[in-house]
């Protein structure tokens, strides 16, 4: 069905997604061009994949353009704010997903490592909220979500990613400030995905099922109840969920897409 033919749940939202050039920001920036949001597609290094994910959306008769930012940088964030409001006037939805890890034990993790994936984990999405909230408010309508990890429930995300689990723990603790600190007019909430392909159907070579089956029935030591990786598609369900009217009533929550790894 053409994309024109259907109602669709975000027409005439503008959303901004960090970290959507490729992989799960991919999946996510295409499930909110398809449900009618204008998307800006933020991205801070691969100049490729973010114009493929671009072409996608174009390709379906959505908007979006790309803003090349580091979110690991106050400057770079508020910039992106600005030119964000420049693009389509204003920015009903934060997709805050840009993340990064290190795999260093608390023993080896130097300073400059720490800080970097604070930054970009934690602190973008505060430098990001804070621009955008009053305009929210303002308008009487805003939706963020930040993508987190089930890490932040474990401690860990495979041998050693401390200060990546730290991060993503802090962020769900932000999350609940800004549901706070937004109601009645803003909802905020995280979503932790499990074990997650970075390819999109498409890429996949399918139009929906899911991957195959998993050969290591666990994630984070612990079992996939689901028996398989989660896909974008299944994260951006989720978004969608929290984003749309269906999720009107729902704020300062997490949500774990995991295939019942954390319960």
């Amino acid at each position: 069905m053409l994309r024109r033919e259907r109602a669709m749940i975000l027409e005439g939202k503008t959303a901004l997604v960090t970290g959507g050039g490729h992989g799960i920001g991919r999946g996510l920036c295409l499930a909110l061009a398809k449900e009618g949001a204008k998307v800006v597609i933020n991205y801070s290094r691969d100049d490729d994949a973010a114009s493929w994910t671009k072409s996608l959306i174009e390709q379906d008769d959505g908007t979006a353009v790309l803003v090349k930012a580091d979110v690991g940088y106050t400057d770079q964030c508020q910039e992106l704010v600005e030119k964000s409001n420049q693009a389509f006037g204003h920015i009903d939805i934060l997709i805050s997903n840009a993340g990064i890890g290190q795999q260093s034990k608390i023993v080896d993790c130097p300073d400059e490592e720490w800080d970097r994936v604070m930054n970009v984990n934690l602190k973008a999405t505060f430098v990001l909220a804070r621009g955008l909230m009053p305009g929210m408010i303002d308008r009487e309508f805003g939706r963020i979500v930040t993508i987190s990890s089930n890490s932040a429930a474990t401690g860990t995300a495979g041998a050693s990613f401390v200060p990546y689990a730290t991060s993503k723990g802090a962020l769900e603790t932000l999350t609940k400030g800004i549901a706070v600190e937004g109601a009645p007019w803003i909802t905020a909430n995280a979503i932790s995905p499990g074990g997650t392909s970075r390819q999109i159907a498409s890429e996949r070579g399918e139009e929906w099922p899911p991957p195959p089956a998993m050969d290591d029935k666990f994630f984070l030591g612990r079992r996939v109840l689901l028996n398989r990786i989660g896909t974008p598609e299944d994260v951006a369900g989720a978004m969608l969920f929290l984003v749309s009217d269906s999720g009107c009533f729902v704020t300062g929550q997490n949500l774990h897409v995991s295939g019942g790894v954390v319960m």
